[in-house]
């Protein structure tokens, strides 16, 4: 049978969703008390990061904790592993920063396994992190030796990521820039010629465009 519906955070609010493919909670061999009584699972976007946060109100036998990540809801990773406190009664918060979440809608859970190796998973929530896609204008183009790279759309004064990379894929290279993407220079004369992609991006926006090196 599905599980309970999961919970949506998405400005500053939770709605309900429904997950009835998701089960209460994955057991692994073995029997016994359950090793956590979990009070809260919720995880909130907070600018461009994702904040997990649990409560757990007992605890025992109680190994480590995974924080796994979805894109689907059904291909799940580990993106963090914390230490359980094994024994015990008081009511504990634990908390996880996740500062490179997915764009779009993502999922995150919580996965108990106590020191037998019998493990819990608890239903997943979802995190809705929305961003702008722009264009970015790129000229020269095709270009021998320098770039200059702007953005079509609304500017935000941040920590801009601007990476190139070629039709294959491989990274190019790599820049951080603070402040507005505007009128940046990159030399690209050591590049070989053919036709290259390039990305940015900060807490806002998406940017994407390509060149042509001759």
């Amino acid at each position: 049978e599905g599980g309970e519906p999961g919970r949506t955070i998405a400005g500053g609010y939770a709605q309900k969703l429904g997950f009835t493919d998701f089960s209460d909670h994955g057991t692994g061999n073995g029997s016994g008390p359950l090793p956590i009584d979990l009070v809260s699972f919720t995880a909130d976007l907070d600018n461009s990061d994702v904040y997990v946060d649990w409560t757990v109100a007992s605890q025992t036998n109680n190994d480590y904790f995974n924080v796994q990540r979805s894109i689907d809801g059904y291909d799940w990773e580990d993106i963090a592993t914390i230490e359980g406190a094994g024994n015990s009664n008081q009511m504990m918060d634990y908390t996880y920063i996740d500062t490179d979440p997915y764009m779009g809608v993502s999922y995150y859970r919580l996965k108990q396994t106590d020191y037998d190796g019998n493990f819990e998973i608890f239903d997943p929530v979802a995190v809705l992190y929305e961003v702008n896609i722009v264009g970015l204008l790129i000229s020269p183009n095709p270009v021998r030796n320098a770039i200059t790279i702007s953005t079509n759309g609304a500017i935000h004064n941040d920590l801009n990521i601007i990476r190139i990379y070629d039709v294959k894929g491989n990274l190019m290279l790599d820049n951080n820039l603070i402040g507005n993407l505007e009128n940046y220079v990159i030399n690209v004369g050591e590049f070989a010629p053919g036709v290259y992609i390039v990305k940015s991006k900060n807490r806002k926006q998406l940017g994407t465009g390509k060149f042509i090196k001759e």
